[in-house]
């Protein structure tokens, strides 16, 4: 049996469709000749192959998607980030309020965990040092809000994370049903040839179905 496809995806429908219905025409002659169920399961392979192929068209895409919405709740959360970090810096807080608020880590807008650990430590430091985050203007709103931007763009890398990590299953999964049903219509030409080596009007109709 063939491990994966031989034949272009596009010539998979009209060749299996076709392959069916001659095995079905000719069944009590070729069934035998055949594993159990293969005419059966080619049906259901076929119901299936185009849905199969559709999702492994927008699989890319999706990662796309989940990649431009990690990035938009990234870029926000450091924003966020920068404008408390420069306020506390500005209102003088000293060494240790600074430190509480991780005003000495790096801030990186394109790593996720940076941004992260950026808005856990301003959350830390206000529970820490509130008079200091009211010096700095910042508000309990202002910490809801980091609050809020931390959950979305951990949301959203949890998202582009499962998109990247399964992103080739529906590639596989239409190569697996593709390489079937070429199975299947080898098996049905090979049943078909030998069936009826006699009239070589029908065997040739079998032997016609290689794309």
């Amino acid at each position: 049996m063939a491990l994966k496809p031989k034949w272009s995806a596009n010539q998979i429908a009209p060749t299996g469709r076709a392959a069916l219905a001659l095995a079905r025409q000719h069944q009590a002659a070729i069934s035998d000749r055949l594993p159990a169920g293969v005419i059966d399961g080619l049906a259901v392979d076929l119901d299936a192959f185009e849905g199969k192929r559709s999702a492994a068209s927008r699989s890319g895409e999706v990662l796309r998607t989940a990649t431009r919405e990690q990035d938009a709740a990234a870029a926000k959360g450091h924003a966020f980030a920068v404008a408390a970090r420069a306020a506390l810096t500005r209102s003088g807080a000293n060494a240790a309020e600074r430190a509480a608020f991780g005003l000495k880590l790096k801030l990186k807008a394109d790593k996720v965990a940076s941004v992260v650990a950026c808005l856990d430590a301003l959350l830390d430091g206000a529970t820490r040092f509130p008079d200091a985050a009211r010096a700095a203007g910042l508000l309990s709103t202002d910490f809801d809000r980091a609050r809020s931007l931390r959950a979305s763009l951990t949301s959203a890398d949890a998202v582009q994370e499962t998109a990247k990590s399964t992103r080739k299953n529906p590639v596989s999964e239409r190569k697996a049903a593709q390489v079937r049903i070429e199975n299947a219509i080898d098996g049905i030409i090979n049943a078909g040839t030998l069936a009826f080596i006699d009239q070589p009007d029908i065997a040739t109709q079998f032997q016609k179905l290689v794309p």
